[in-house]
C-alpha cells in the first residue's frame, strides 16, 4: 500500500509531456539513441532527430517502403548506427548533422538486424541468427572488418534483442536465450523458458545481471543463476497489472518496464527489495504511468536535455518525463490521478468487519487533496464514511475515517484519487501513513446491553404492587432470555451490586435472593 519508488509515501504520477507527433501516423518508435548532440528515434521506415533545446523533431532518413528500423546505438567518434530488416546492407551510419544529415550505407555482405556494443567491440546478429563482431578502430560498415561467425539458435526465428553482458553478449530469440560458449558455439542458457514470439524482447543489462523478459514473466540472469523477479511472483496480489514486458530501461537502482495489459500499457518501476521488506518477490514493482488504449515498444533514458529525461515512444509520438538531477524522482507531477491499494484479506478468508482506517498526508490543503473510497469483494467503490460524508484528506493532520457498519466482507480494496486545483506541476501532495483495519467476525466479542426499568405502584389485572423501586431492586432476581447464538463462552461480570451471568443462552441478572422469571 505504499509507492514502490518511495517507501512509506504515496505520490501522484509524473507529468508526461508530449514532444511531438511523428510525421507518419503508422510510425511507432522501436529504438532510440543519443548521438551527435541529439536524441535519435527509429520508427517505421524512418529515423527522426530530436533537438533537446526546443524539442523540435525532424525526419533525418527515410529507408524506403517495406523496410523497418530495428536497432540503433552510438559508437566510436560519436557516430550513430542504425539497422533495418533488409536482407543485406542493413547497417547505416550517420556522421554529421546538416541539411541533409550525412548518411552512409554498409557494403554488400553486412547483414545486421540487431546490434550492441561492449567497451571495445561492436556485435551484430543477422535475421537468421548469425553473430559477428568488429573491434575498436575498424569501420563497421565495411563487411570485411567483421570477424567470427557463431550461429545463435535456429535459422528460422528472428532475434528479438542483442545485449552486452560483461565482455560477451546474449541474444534473445523466440526459441530461447543464447550465449557464446567456451568452445565458440552458441548455446542456450535458460532451458525452462517456453518458446514464444516475444521471448527476450526488451532485454536489459543491469550489472551484474541481465533482465530477460519472456512469455511467462521476467528472469534476472547472471552466469550460473536465473531468478524469477517479475510480477509473476506477486501470486497473492490479485493485481490487474499482469502481462509481459516488451521494453525496459534502467536509471540507477531503478528498472523501468513497458508492460502490455490487453489494449492498455503500464509503465512500471521496480527496485530490489530491501532486507526484511514486505514484498512478493526479490523485486518491488509499482505502476509509474498508465497509458490507456496505447501501443508502446520503446523506453529510454537520455541526458541530452537539461534534466535527466525518461523518454517514451507510444503510438506515433514521443513523450518525456523530466527527472531530478540527483535522484530518480520525477521533477513534475500530474494534478489529477488515482492509485489503488492491494486487496486486503488480513490473512483470513472468512467474513470480516472493516471498521476504519488511519491516514495522514504531507503538503496537502483544501485545493490539493486525496479522496478515498473503498470496495468490498470487488464491488463498487464507495466514498462515504459512517456519517455519510465524503472521505477527503485535505491536511497533514492524522485522521481516522470510520466506515459504515455495512462494510463487511472477505476483502477490501482502497482507491486514492488525487486532485490539485492549482495545478502547480513542481508541487505535489503525498500520503505518508495508511493503516486499514479488519476484524474477523469469528473473533468478535458479543456485547449485550441490559436496561432495567423499575416503577412503583404497578397494576396487573386486579393486583396492585405496593413495592417501591428500591424494594424491587433489593429483592428481585431477573432472568432475561437472549438468543443462544450470541453466546460463545460463559461470562461472569460484577458491577457494584449487579451480578450478571451469561450461560446457556440466558443472561441472568441477580439483585437479591428471590427469583422472578421475566419473559422477553
Amino acid at each position: 500500500n505504499t509507492d514502490g519508488r518511495w517507501p512509506f509515501r504515496l505520490q501522484p504520477g509524473p507529468n508526461v509531456q508530449g514532444i511531438a507527433q511523428l510525421l507518419q501516423s503508422g510510425d511507432t518508435p522501436t529504438c532510440g539513441a543519443e548521438a551527435l548532440g541529439y536524441q535519435w528515434v527509429g520508427a517505421g521506415q524512418r529515423v527522426y532527430r530530436i533537438d533537446p533545446s526546443d524539442d523540435t523533431v525532424l525526419e533525418s532518413k527515410d529507408f524506403g517502403s517495406g523496410v523497418t528500423v530495428k536497432d540503433c546505438l552510438e559508437w566510436e567518434d560519436g557516430y550513430l548506427y542504425i539497422t533495418t530488416d533488409a536482407d543485406d546492407q542493413s547497417l547505416w551510419r550517420c556522421t554529421a548533422v546538416g541539411t541533409p544529415d550525412t548518411w552512409a550505407q554498409s557494403d554488400a555482405g553486412t547483414k545486421a538486424y540487431k546490434i550492441t556494443k561492449t567497451h571495445d567491440t561492436m556485435f551484430r546478429v543477422s535475421k537468421t541468427g548469425l553473430l559477428k563482431k568488429v573491434g575498436t578502430g575498424l569501420n563497421p560498415i565495411v563487411s570485411a572488418n567483421w570477424a567470427d561467425s557463431i550461429q545463435m539458435g535456429n535459422k528460422t526465428d528472428t532475434p528479438n534483442s542483442l545485449k552486452p553482458l560483461e565482455d560477451t553478449v546474449l541474444c534473445g530469440k523466440p526459441d530461447g536465450i543464447f550465449a557464446v560458449s567456451a568452445t565458440g558455439f552458441g548455446r542456450q542458457i535458460i532451458t525452462r523458458m517456453l518458446p514464444h514470439a516475444n521471448n527476450g524482447l526488451g532485454m536489459l543489462p543491469f550489472e551484474p545481471f541481465m533482465f530477460i523478459p519472456h512469455s511467462r514473466g521476467l528472469i534476472r540472469y547472471a552466469p550460473g543463476s536465473a531468478t524469477d523477479v517479475g510480477l509473476e511472483k506477486e501470486l497473492l496480489n490479485e493485481s490487474p497489472v499482469m502481462g509481459t514486458f516488451t521494453a525496459m530501461a534502467s536509471d540507477g537502482l531503478w528498472v523501468y518496464g513497458v508492460m502490455a495489459v490487453g489494449s492498455d500499457v503500464y509503465i512500471v518501476a521496480g527496485r530490489e527489495a530491501k532486507d526484511n521488506e514486505a514484498s512478493f518477490g526479490p523485486m518491488v514493482w509499482d505502476t509509474l504511468i498508465f497509458l490507456e488504449s496505447a501501443t508502446c515498444s520503446w523506453i529510454g533514458l537520455s541526458m541530452a536535455w537539461t534534466d535527466p529525461t525518461l523518454l517514451l515512444g507510444f503510438d506515433n509520438a514521443i513523450y518525456k518525463v523530466s527527472l531530478e538531477a540527483g535522484i530518480s524522482m520525477p521533477k513534475e507531477f500530474l494534478s489529477t490521478g488515482k492509485r489503488y491499494s492491494p486487496k486486503y484479506d488480513f490473512g483470513d478468508e472468512k467474513p470480516k468487519d472493516f471498521p476504519k482506517f488511519d491516514i495522514s498526508g504531507q503538503n496537502l490543503s483544501g485545493d490539493r487533496k486525496w479522496t478515498i473510497s473503498y470496495s468490498i469483494d470487488d464491488g463498487a467503490f464507495l466514498t462515504t464514511d459512517i456519517n455519510g460524508d465524503t472521505m477527503v484528506l485535505t491536511s497533514d493532520e492524522p485522521q481516522t475515517f470510520a466506515l459504515p457498519t455495512t462494510a463487511t466482507g472477505r476483502t477490501i480494496q482502497y482507491l486514492f484519487e488525487y486532485s490539485d486545483v492549482a495545478g502547480v506541476a513542481t508541487e505535489h501532495g503525498d500520503i505518508v501513513h495508511f493503516v486499514p483495519y479488519g476484524i474477523p467476525q469469528s473473533s468478535k466479542i458479543p456485547i449485550i446491553t441490559v436496561q432495567l426499568q423499575l416503577a412503583a405502584g404497578l397494576r396487573r389485572d386486579q393486583k396492585y404492587s405496593r413495592q417501591s423501586c428500591r424494594g424491587l431492586l433489593n429483592q428481585s432476581d431477573f432472568v432475561v432470555r437472549k438468543p443462544v447464538e450470541l453466546v460463545h463462552q460463559p461470562v461472569n461480570l460484577t458491577v457494584g451490586r449487579l451480578d450478571l451471568t451469561l450461560d446457556d443462552g440466558l443472561l441472568v441478572v441477580r439483585f437479591g435472593s428471590r427469583k422472578t422469571l421475566v419473559q422477553g
